[in-house]
């Protein structure tokens, strides 16, 4: 059974979505809804058993949602692009022939992506971009103190700590000023945003460790995973990140990380490429 997951509310992925169920179910693939909206949107049923696959339609923030469901249920993800930029939404709408005849072959190829593993207030969670700690009082910076497999590492004052994946590289890492990072390889990224530091560089560390993160000072903080609060922790509370299960990913494409670069943000374009319509 194959699982749609779309942003329901955007007319464009309801179209996209519309058009890939009728092309599956012409080749014969089962498909259902993941939630309720979906199922009303597209007038199919809510899936009821495991799943194969899932087809997420939107822009990236929906390829994390599907990707959610995906892991649920050990089952490999594609998102199909009616975003912006699309950095997970990979498969363009004229490339939906192409997405069902890799799913008929019934083993498409898969190229797997790091997790992040975070242990919140007694909470687990898995997020396939980051773990973000960051300021609940817009005038005031936190203090976080890092640990790294039970050493002592750095303390930030800032508005906020990216502890990012790879996939999660060109997220909230990116616009903190992190790298890019190949989604090929195994690290995590740690990246203070707007420090009061001098030393405001992103650190890679290797997938194996432990980190724990602790606030300190006298404000609280927000912990998020991919975007979703998980608590709001006191002066003295820590939290801890590992390394969470590969999430298989459909490569439709067969692109190299470079090319994809060069594709979501037009970087063959020059600089009027990169700033688009912001352009001054």
């Amino acid at each position: 059974m194959i699982g749609i997951h779309l942003a329901h509310d955007r007319p464009e992925a309801v179209a996209a979505a519309a058009e890939f169920v009728s092309l599956a179910v012409a080749a014969g693939l089962p498909v259902a809804a993941c939630d309720p909206n979906g199922a009303v949107a597209l007038e199919l049923p809510e899936f009821d058993g495991p799943l194969s696959s899932v087809v997420a339609v939107g822009g990236d923030g929906t390829v994390l949602q599907g990707a959610s469901y995906a892991h649920d249920h050990g089952a490999p993800v594609v998102g199909i692009n009616v975003g912006r930029v699309g950095f997970l939404a990979e498969v363009e709408p004229d490339m939906l022939d192409a997405l069902v005849e890799l799913l008929v072959a019934e083993e498409p190829p898969v190229a797997p992506r790091m997790s992040i593993a975070a242990q919140v207030a007694g909470t687990a969670s898995i997020g396939l971009n980051d773990v973000v700690v960051q300021k609940t009082e817009g005038q005031y910076m936190i203090g976080v103190d890092v640990l790294v497999d039970g050493e002592r590492f750095l303390t930030y004052r800032a508005d906020g700590v990216v502890l990012s994946t790879p996939t999660g590289s060109s997220a909230y890492n990116l616009s903190a000023g992190g790298p890019l990072v190949d989604p090929r390889l195994a690290a995590f990224v740690i990246t203070p945003v707007a420090p009061y530091s001098l030393f405001r560089s992103s650190v890679a560390l290797e997938p194996s460790v432990t980190i724990r993160c602790t606030v300190i000072h006298e404000r609280p903080a927000s912990v998020a995973v991919d975007g979703r609060e998980l608590a709001v922790l006191a002066p003295g509370e820590s939290f801890e990140i590992s390394r969470g299960p590969d999430v298989p990913f459909i490569d439709v494409t067969g692109r190299s990380y470079p090319q994809t670069l060069k594709r979501k943000l037009r970087l063959h374009e020059g600089l009027d490429g990169v700033l688009g319509e912001h352009r001054p």
